[in-house]
């Protein structure tokens, strides 16, 4: 048996304990909290469902769709989807963390940057007609 041999021979039982570690809580969360925040942040754009309005103008807050006023300004609803993202996302990620680990594996920790990068054209879509007035 040669060096290389003995060194890959005693890698591999190391990469294998590592694909079986268990999931953390926190692990479970955060995975389930990415995907579900990405998701809901792109469906509450396109639906125009923000928790709430603000006008920055008269620092007014409204619940729900609120279009602009005459005289007050643009109106803002990205803090509205972000707050439904934290909340949609929070309980999501809770739940995840009541899966099983063999529920977990079958998850791929890519999938979160891999919605993430799909998103981000859908959302300069959503943006054409803001961005070239």
């Amino acid at each position: 048996m040669t060096a290389t041999t003995t060194a890959q021979a005693h890698a591999h039982p190391v990469q294998a304990h590592q694909a079986a570690a268990p999931w953390t809580a926190f692990g479970k969360f955060a995975l389930v909290f990415g995907i579900a925040f990405v998701v809901t942040y792109v469906v509450c754009a396109f639906a125009g469902w923000p928790l709430f309005t603000y006008h920055p103008a008269t620092g007014r807050l409204g619940w729900g769709y609120e279009a602009a006023r005459r005289g007050e300004g643009p109106a803002m609803y990205w803090y509205g989807w972000t707050v439904n993202c934290f909340i949609i996302g929070g309980i999501a990620g809770a739940l995840g963390t009541l899966l099983p680990g063999s529920a977990m594996r079958r998850i791929p920790l890519a999938l979160t940057w891999i919605l993430l990068l799909a998103g981000f054209p859908l959302m300069i879509y959503f943006m054409l007609p803001i961005l070239t007035k």
